[in-house]
């Protein structure tokens, strides 16, 4: 039997047995009390935990007070004294004074605790709990009971340790099915719990080691832990430049896509250095590039955690590599692996470790001419997606979980004018148009589209990088790599032979549906179509799935008369006739 030593927790403080505080008060006496331990899992964790528990200590002649205040005794386990001086070989501050030392040796000096070597009448948890849990000063104690360093080091060096057979462990779980996570005890005390979840039965994520009181009736001593150490998840989404969710999923090539990556900070308290913590981003290669054998992918635009923006260099790295992805969807695409180790292991001048924190990356590519293109035949997306990789064991930091994220697409689209005569058959080359969205005309130059700052004409030098499409043989012009909107398209040169009285001018709409209970974010498109604007009745126009058909006349006699066409016309040959009749008037008073 230990030397029993006296320990009052009072109110608020008695949260934790890791916060001391000696206040009096009239006492209460209570039949028959239940004490018990609750373990929870995180709200994000979908494993659940089993743990083995051993009682280091009894508290006894425990007395509760009407304030809340509490005052019992500290009985270490007998079969456990030896395991429990074994895992005190760590510096600490003792009695919240002074710099930290050696708890071992201030244990065996203090002869209220310490007997002798290999005495079982030895109290070492009564010696951490009034003079080193109950006074650490550690900068991370918030709150005391879940993060004191000193409290944290020990539960570590508890967890290696081999716990005698006479001393048989207690099943604990997190599982909530019949109340299993909640055990009750006849006396109250000191618990250790070790994660001993079985990573084949797909539980993977170990727990930090858990040393707790059980609940104590009428005090703030509630007995209930929840597992910090879960399986963090990670998302995409596509992203507007600031950040927020873009519901539109469509671009043109030669936009920028912005994305964000979202994770959680891991609770890496209790864990050794060399903790790893990196986030990948695999982009397909409409959003990546493999020049010369060096690979681009996304750009970190911003990285942080809460509310505080980390530092490039400082707390992390980029690098890029070509994906080991084996989806044929991501061949030729790059890795952009951010890696926060320097952050979780808070290396020289890194910002201060939040763990829990919500971390939030947002990066940008472009998408290019190897985008995938989409039209009511086909849909085709472009994707990106994310995964995380992190030492999810405090014993063993090379003994690393990936987690997949989930996948985004971006959708680009295709359509094309095909030109002929009246006859719809005959093919006409050599035939100019100008494409405009909204004010801008567009031009398309290295494998990509941009908004010109001059207006194209029939006299403009130059080819599409100048705003000028040429149909080609076939009479064929491609528009590809579009995004979804409306389009003004304008004939400016006719093919050679054909008038260029009234030349085809309208507008085209590429409407992209979007599937409206997809998260936010992670849009997909479900179907693609086309249409001419209704009110325009010009016959020379016609849309058959993603093919604009133009036909030319070669004559007057050829444009079709009716609708607005023909009071174009009509008002074309009414000018012409005037200006030729001016023309033979003035030429006859001059022979006059």
């Amino acid at each position: 039997m230990n030397r029993f030593v006296q320990k009052l927790i009072a109110g608020a403080a008695a949260v934790a047995i890791a916060v001391t505080g000696l206040v009096g008060g009239a006492s209460t006496a209570k039949a028959a009390p239940v004490y018990s331990i609750t373990i929870n899992k995180h709200s994000t964790d979908a494993a659940d935990h089993t743990f083995n528990g051993w009682q280091l200590a009894e508290l006894k002649d425990v007395v509760v007070g009407n304030d809340k205040s509490i005052a019992y005794t500290i009985d270490t386990t007998d079969a456990l004294v030896s395991t429990i001086e074994g895992a005190m070989n760590f510096n600490a501050v003792i009695d919240g004074t002074g710099d930290a030392r050696n708890v071992l040796t201030a244990y065996k000096q203090d002869k209220n605790f310490f007997v002798s070597e290999g005495n079982a009448s030895n109290n070492p948890m009564g010696f951490l709990i009034m003079r080193v849990f109950s006074n650490s000063r550690a900068s991370n104690l918030s709150p005391s009971w879940n993060n004191d360093a000193a409290l944290r080091t020990f539960a570590q060096n508890l967890e290696d340790k081999t716990f005698p057979g006479t001393s048989a462990a207690t099943e604990f779980t997190t599982s909530t099915a019949d109340n299993a996570n909640v055990k009750t005890f006849s006396v109250p005390g000191i618990w250790f719990l070790k994660d001993v979840t079985s990573p084949a039965a797909d539980k993977e994520s170990f727990s930090l080691p858990i040393v707790t009181p059980t609940s104590i009736a009428d005090t703030d001593i509630d007995g209930i832990v929840t597992v910090k150490n879960v399986i963090p998840t990670i998302s995409k989404h596509l992203a507007n430049a600031d950040g927020t969710y873009n519901d539109e999923p469509s671009f043109s090539v030669g936009d920028t896509v912005y994305y964000t990556l979202e994770t959680t900070v891991p609770y890496y308290t209790g864990y050794s250095t060399n903790r790893v913590f990196k986030i990948k981003d695999t982009a397909s290669s409409a959003i990546s590039s493999v020049v010369d054998g060096n690979p681009t992918g996304v750009k970190v635009e911003r990285l942080m955690v809460g509310d505080v923006a980390l530092k490039a260099d400082t707390d992390y790295s980029v690098s890029y590599a070509p994906t080991t992805d084996t989806d044929e969807k991501y061949t030729n695409g790059v890795d952009t692996v951010i890696d926060l180790g320097k952050y979780v292991n808070q290396s020289e001048g890194a910002t201060k470790l939040k763990e829990g924190a919500k971390v939030t990356v947002l990066v940008s590519a472009t998408l290019d001419a190897d985008a995938k293109l989409s039209d009511s035949t086909a849909i085709q997306g472009n994707p990106n997606k994310d995964s995380l990789t992190w030492s999810h064991n405090p014993n063993n930091t090379s003994d690393e979980q990936t987690i997949p994220g989930n996948e985004v697409n971006v959708y680009s689209y295709k359509f094309n004018i095909e030109k002929t005569a009246k006859d719809m058959t005959t093919k006409l080359s050599g035939a100019k148009f100008t494409i405009k969205a909204g004010n801008s005309y567009l031009g398309y130059e290295n494998g990509a589209w941009k908004i010109l700052t001059t207006t194209p004409t029939k006299d403009t030098q130059g080819g599409a990088e100048a705003g000028v499409f040429t149909t080609d043989n076939e009479g064929v012009i491609n528009f590809n790599g579009l995004d979804a909107g409306t389009y003004e398209i304008e004939e400016i040169v006719p093919p050679n032979g054909y008038t260029a009285v009234s030349l085809p001018k309208f507008t085209f709409t590429v409407s992209a549906t979007v599937k409206s209970d997809d998260p936010e974010g992670q849009k997909t498109i479900t179907a693609v179509s086309y249409a001419k604007d209704a009110k325009n009745t010009d016959s020379r126009v016609s849309v058959n799935s993603s093919t604009i058909k133009i036909w030319n006349a070669k004559n007057l006699t050829e444009l079709p008369m009716t609708g607005d066409l023909g009071i174009k016309v009509f008002i074309t040959v009414g000018v012409l006739l005037m200006a030729a009749g001016a023309a033979f008037a003035l030429s006859a008073r001059m022979r006059a």
